[in-house]
């Protein structure tokens, strides 16, 4: 059997921060907000036309904000 990665390259302490770094952070937000803005989450939290229609125009951060607890 193989042996595990620690054991080949030497004992490291192991990962087990609860928060993230503040610049990870920071970057893992920046890519989360492009990727609402490109409308990656409008099928499960639609924004719906204000016209009355009942058309997905997007994503809508607020429920999206809501359903992660923020």
């Amino acid at each position: 059997m193989k042996k595990l990665f620690t054991e080949r390259h030497g004992m490291t302490q192991p990962r087990v921060k609860e928060e993230l770094e503040r610049d990870a952070a920071t970057g893992l937000l920046g890519i989360v907000k492009a990727r609402i803005d490109e409308n990656w989450f409008g099928q499960a939290f639609p924004e719906v036309c204000p016209d009355g229609g009942g058309h997905n125009i997007g994503c809508d951060a607020s429920k999206l904000k809501n359903a992660l607890g923020l």
